[in-house]
């Protein structure tokens, strides 16, 4: 099993691709485009932290779109995500294994911390300290930091959710402190 992160995937949202300049024709080629992406890195039983942001559609076409996605889903509601925060999840026939509302704090085997949020906390002695802080809600536009903060959108990662391997070698060159 894989841990991959995520955020902001946006699906079925045609504004999202004027607003951060995405790649793509349309909202129907831009979903499909995604899932895919999805599907190429994520195993079935792979795990993904997926940080907000999921949808911009209906109950129905989510649950669709969900149903075409590998992997268990963790997700932690973001800004956009009022139906399912409505619903809980209920309607999604047990896609989504936990729900989280604010944060959510992950410890790895090896001991390394990892604070997960929609949006970038800046929690400078949890930084300091050598935890990691992985967000969404950006869109890419945040300026990269030396510090070890990571924008996991799919806007920041070739569309596509991002695999734990790739954010540790990413923060290993990471070593200022956060002032």
């Amino acid at each position: 099993m894989s841990i991959h992160f995520t955020s902001d995937t946006h699906y079925m949202h045609g504004n999202i691709i004027r607003y951060c300049n995405r790649p793509f024709a349309d909202k129907q080629v831009m979903t499909k485009t995604l899932i895919q992406n999805w599907n190429s890195v994520v195993r079935p039983n792979d795990l993904v932290y997926h940080l907000g942001d999921v949808s911009f559609c209906g109950d129905i076409e989510t649950k669709d779109i969900l149903d075409q996605l590998n992997g268990k889903i963790i997700l932690m509601l973001g800004n956009h995500d009022r139906n399912i925060r409505k619903h809980r999840g209920s309607l999604y026939g047990g896609r989504f294994l936990e729900m989280h509302d604010k944060q959510l704090m992950l410890e790895l085997n090896s001991g390394q911390k990892i604070l997960m949020s929609h949006y970038p906390i800046y929690n400078q002695a949890f930084i300091n300290e050598g935890g990691w802080m992985l967000h969404g809600h950006c869109h890419g536009n945040e300026e990269p930091r030396k510090f070890k903060m990571l924008d996991v959108g799919v806007d920041s990662h070739s569309f596509m959710p991002i695999s734990l391997e790739q954010i540790a070698l990413i923060m290993a060159d990471r070593t200022e402190p956060c002032l």
